[in-house]
This record gives structure tokens, C-alpha cells and sequence, in this order.
């Protein structure tokens, strides 16, 4: 798997600061600072941010989930609602496996547990990025237009998709002279920042 040098996610984290509003700031940020992947930050909620201790809790990420039509099928054999997509069916409805666990946010996008155990962590955070979610946070609790409790999202409140925050990503990368590399690099470069900062190797 690829991961940026130190530097290039220095000069990363520096364009966004420079070139990004500070929501977007903290985003990146927190991709290289706390090693989360992209579906559980977009899906991270105050209530699992912990200022105070320092920590947030992954225990819930946000994914794009497929519905099914929900009305009958006409002669033809097709959708009686006339709608080409699922979800756009005024009777669509969830198909998901039996115990799977989803909560709807908006739309199709929906917060799911990780599939394994080990994906729901606790991951601590250091005070640059405890300082920079301190700022969000009390932005938000003026902020009526936040109604699914998102730390990162539109300023509508709608949810960040999958596909904005890749398209964001790589107009950032564009901005910082870095050629196009997938996000997940940023999580593997948590380590090389951790090693670079004299952090021991266990921890």
C-alpha cells in the first residue's frame, strides 16, 4: 500500500489549511492525524467525539447503501411507480441482510457498523487536532442546520458523500502539487508521521 512521505503530508495538511474553509481543514487533517478511514469520519457524530479526553469513538461509519422498489411490478414485468431507480420509489424500501445493522442519515447514505470487531475502536487525538475539532464544535452549537449531529458536512447540513469527498480530495491534491492518490494512503501514512515524530514502534 502507498503512503506520502512526511513531507508531502506536510505540504498536504498546509494547502488545506491555506486553500480549504476549516471544516474541510479539519477534515484532511483528521485523515493523516488519526489514521480513520473515509467512511468513518464522514459518519462521525459529536456524541462520539470526547474533547475533554481526547479521543473519538469509531464505532458507526457512513456508507452508501442500495434500495429495492417497494411497489408492485405491472404487466411488463416492471415498476409500477415508473421510475428507472430503486430509490426513487416513493414505496422503495431497505434490502439488507438479516441482523445487518444501518441507520438511515439521508437518502441512500446510511451509518453502518464496521464489519469486524477490531474496525470499532477508540483513537486518541492529539492536541492540534483536539484544538481544530474544539473550533467545529463550538461553531456547531450555534449551528441549527446540522440535524444529524455530523462533525463533517454540508453547510446545509446534508451529509458528505462518498463521491464529494473524493472529488474534494483530489482537487486538494491538485492544489498541493501532489500527483492523484487514492485517500486510503493518507491512513497509511499515519504511521510514517508517528515514526517520524520519534513515536516507539509498539505504540
Amino acid at each position: 500500500r502507498s503512503a506520502f512521505s512526511a513531507d508531502v503530508a506536510r505540504c498536504i495538511l498546509r494547502t488545506a489549511v491555506s486553500s480549504c474553509d476549516e471544516m474541510w481543514a479539519t477534515r484532511w487533517a483528521a485523515a493523516f492525524l488519526t489514521g480513520a478511514r473515509r467512511a468513518e469520519l464522514l459518519g462521525l457524530t459529536w456524541d462520539r467525539v470526547n474533547l475533554n479526553a481526547g479521543y473519538i469513538d469509531l464505532a458507526w461509519q457512513l456508507q452508501r447503501l442500495s434500495k429495492v422498489h417497494g411497489c408492485p411490478t405491472n404487466s411488463l414485468g416492471k415498476p409500477s411507480c415508473k421510475h428507472s431507480r430503486p430509490s426513487w420509489c416513493p414505496e422503495a424500501k431497505w434490502n439488507l441482510p438479516p441482523g445487518y445493522e444501518a441507520i438511515e442519515c439521508s437518502g441512500t447514505l446510511c451509518w453502518t457498523r464496521p464489519k469486524t470487531k477490531a474496525g470499532t475502536r477508540i483513537v486518541p487525538l492529539i492536541e492540534p487536532m483536539i484544538e481544530s475539532l474544539r473550533f467545529l464544535h463550538g461553531v456547531a452549537l450555534f449551528d441549527k442546520a446540522n440535524p444529524h449531529n455530523l462533525v463533517f458536512h454540508h453547510l446545509d447540513g446534508r451529509p458528505i458523500s462518498p463521491e464529494e469527498d473524493h472529488a474534494a480530495w483530489k482537487q486538494l491534491l491538485k492544489a498541493a502539487g501532489v500527483p492523484h492518490t487514492p485517500l486510503h494512503a493518507a491512513r497509511h501514512t499515519t504511521a510514517t508521521i508517528l515514526q517520524s515524530a520519534g513515536v516507539d514502534e509498539q505504540t
